[in-house]
């Protein structure tokens, strides 16, 4: 255990003008921090004279650049010093005077400053976390310690796999495939990590023992190599024959056994090729699935269905777009550390005769819940996911539903379009989902520093789990970049200012990790929605929401009365109608409320903030030859083109409005059947697609000018 010789004020619950509870009538705790830190009050005034120092371990480890590492949420109380705490170090401290970590925090005002860190773990038996001022070393600009001892409970040995070229496993064929599987391609080399800690009980030097498991077969040796501190070790695929084989690894130290561990590997032959695109597919789960008080086998529950899943595929990136059985067809980006999704249309819990829940998830057996291709070629691909509201013993409540259109283009960015089919009552549209896969945690494939929000104009914030303090009030609208293992980075775009903000995170030092998780969703069956309290509910997939950003319909129809913004929906003049029926929905005799989003991926933050921008203010087409009109569409992310009669050549220039840059723009030639031509002044390249609409054209580029586009 950790011992505390300063111990900090519990915060007190603040509700703020930022933000509102989204679940007025919700029987689970919910947190409504969302607020700025500076502004915050505590129960108790600051003791004079003194900064609290205090550590909360959370039970996990990793392997580090200095060895095996614990997480830690530090506390203190932040310096009353002119410069809020300029000059301040946090520092870890290994008996004699060796500084194993050190960091120079931003202490923010009067407050309670709580930030998660990894922290090293020396061999000394005790090892201080020392707060010093600018007075130096031991210095009076008040100094505190809180000593630690990180040993109790620490691994003495750890095992990491290291992805050399990973294989995508919806490329294999597998859906959230737990910790220890991975895929590789038969003949390259498969990288392991091994982490020693000091002071181990074995009287011999650890060596790491590397054995091959070939399924019905005796183990085999694969080589024993001495580990001191950290070590990677390579090993050779080439002549393993077998589809599926195992690798026991251990680290020995004499008789004892410091660690092992079991690592499945699906061997393929040859890496899959990956083009841009939509398609069918078969997502096999390798694990049984909890289903009440039984399990149930992957094939047991699906093996005769006739369902099938819907994967969008990226060439060059790591992630894919997975309409997933298992998630009830919910769409989500995979990744390989984890998912994650933008949420779905769900409705009051417990209201209007429901058990629990209102939403898709509740629709383990995918009765109503559906995906399908609408379109997929080089230029983009279409999905439509329709689904209805259920609760937990799948009634269909008040007969609501919903479809949402998912439109992306090969540079990994597109459209949610959500049409919901409701009445009245508090209805979710968005939240921040992430799905960790079977024996993960989410703060191993989380950021402490979880979403970056950025502004069109360029205001960046970078809340702080477990106690994120931020305000988005006055922003016109929000770019969210989710800091989600190695990237590329999910992203999403509010088409206007969001009309509620809410965090979900509490100074959360009393969970099993510094996000909440659910173990009721996905995969799993019979479990009612519950907050995730055991540590060894990780072991099967758990999920953990972040933040939502509740916007406005973009458009509502009321029986004969609507209510649209056709700058929004991307139309002019009486059109305003025509963008969605493009995209294959079909209004039903009920209220429609429309929802839009720009989403994707990106490697960088001004990446995201480019696509957003030129989204926001997409400039102007000049119309040439061939030309009819011509205007742009945020539902499809295109610039819609209506060709004069019987026109075989199209010229038009693309004009950027107000100094954005336009980047990677998207034509939809109305009309426009069989093979053509087309040009783009200064692209990369251009591809083009043939849809039942017409002619779909991408050009890959930057256009901060006039540019010349030409059709043929």
């Amino acid at each position: 255990m950790l011992c505390l010789l300063a111990v900090l004020p519990v915060a007190a619950q603040v509700t703020d003008t930022y933000t509102y509870g989204n679940r007025p009538i919700d029987k689970l705790p919910k947190s409504h921090y969302a607020r700025p830190e500076a502004e915050r009050g505590w129960d108790e005034p600051e003791p004079a004279g003194e900064q609290g120092l205090a550590l909360h371990p959370k039970d996990l480890f990793r392997i580090g650049e200095s060895g095996i590492e614990r997480l830690c949420v530090v506390e203190a109380w932040g310096p009353q010093s002119k410069g809020e705490g300029a000059g301040y170090s946090l520092s870890l401290v290994e008996r004699p005077q060796n500084v194993l970590w050190r960091i120079w925090p931003r202490w923010i005002g009067p407050n309670q400053r709580m930030r998660p860190y990894w922290l090293p773990i020396g061999s000394a038996e005790r090892q201080p976390l020392i707060l010093l001022g600018p007075g130096g070393s031991g210095g009076t600009m008040g100094v505190a310690a809180a000593d630690t001892d990180l040993r109790t409970g620490a691994p003495w040995a750890l095992i990491e796999p290291v992805a050399t070229r990973p294989i995508h496993e919806t490329d294999a064929g597998y859906a959230l495939l737990p910790d220890p599987e991975l895929v590789a391609v038969r003949g390259e080399t498969l990288s392991l990590m091994v982490a020693v800690r000091p002071g181990h009980p074995g009287r011999d030097d650890p060596e790491v023992v590397v054995l091959l498991q070939p399924p019905n077969e005796a183990p085999r040796a694969l080589c024993r190599e001495p580990v001191r501190g950290r070590r990677q070790l390579n090993l050779a695929s080439a002549n393993w024959r077998w589809a599926q084989a195992d690798l026991i690894v251990r680290v020995v130290a004499g008789r004892a056994t410091l660690a092992e561990r079991r690592l499945t590997v699906h061997l393929l032959g040859a890496a899959p090729q990956v083009t841009f695109g939509a398609r069918e597919a078969d997502l096999a789960y390798a694990l049984p699935v909890k289903d009440g008080d039984t399990e149930r086998s992957w094939y047991e529950l699906w093996g005769t269905s006739h369902k099938r899943d819907v994967v969008v595929s990226f060439p060059g990136s790591d992630a894919r777009f997975v309409f997933w059985r298992g998630t009830s067809y919910v769409g989500c980006w995979a990744f390989p550390e984890a998912w994650l999704c933008y949420e779905w249309l769900e409705a009051e819990p417990y209201f209007y005769g429901a058990v629990d829940c209102v939403e898709p998830i509740m629709d383990k057996d995918c009765r109503y819940s559906k995906a399908e291709i609408v379109g997929t070629t080089p230029a983009r691909a279409v999905v439509k996911w329709s689904y209805a509201l259920t609760d937990f013993e799948t009634k269909i409540i008040r007969d609501e539903h919903a479809e949402e259109t998912f439109t992306f283009y090969p540079d990994g960015i597109g459209t949610r379009f959500l049409r919901g089919f409701y009445t009245s009552g508090w209805h979710e549209t968005q939240e921040f989902i992430v799905i960790n896969r079977p024996g993960r945690w989410p703060s191993q494939a989380l950021d402490p520093q979880a979403i970056t929000f950025v502004s069109p104009t360029g205001e960046r914030q970078a809340p702080v789990w477990p106690k994120p303090g931020f305000s988005l009030s006055g922003w016109p609208q929000v770019i969210s970049i989710i800091r989600l293992g190695n990237g590329p980075y999910p992203f999403m775009v509010t088409a206007d200012a969001p009309s509620q903000v809410k965090v979900w995170a509490d100074p959360y030092v009393d969970k099993p990790d510094l996000f909440n998780s659910y173990p009721h969703w996905p995969v799993t069956r019979g479990m009612l929605t519950s907050w995730l309290t055991d540590p060894a509910d990780f072991a099967r997939p758990t999920h953990s929401n972040l933040a939502n950003l509740v916007s406005d319909p973009i458009r509502e129809e009321f029986g004969d009365m609507t209510q649209s913004a056709p700058s929004r929906i991307g139309e002019s003049g009486d059109m305003t109608q025509s963008a969605p029926s493009r995209i294959g929905i079909v209004s039903p005799d009920s209220p429609e409320h429309d929802f839009l989003w720009l989403i994707g991926v990106c490697t960088s933050d001004q990446q995201a903030l480019d696509a957003a921008r030129c989204w926001l203010k997409p400039g102007r087409i000049e119309p040439g030859e061939g030309v009819a009109s011509a205007e742009y569409s945020q539902i499809e992310r295109a610039y819609l083109i209506r060709p004069t009669e019987g026109a075989r050549t199209l010229r038009l220039a693309l004009v950027p409005e107000d100094g954005t840059p336009i980047v990677n723009p998207a034509f939809i030639i109305e009309g426009w059947q069989g093979a053509a031509e087309a040009s783009v002044e200064g692209s990369k390249r251009v591809v083009t697609g043939q849809e039942e609409q017409g002619l779909v054209v991408w050009a890959e580029g930057r256009f901060p000018q006039q540019t010349e586009v030409v059709l043929r």
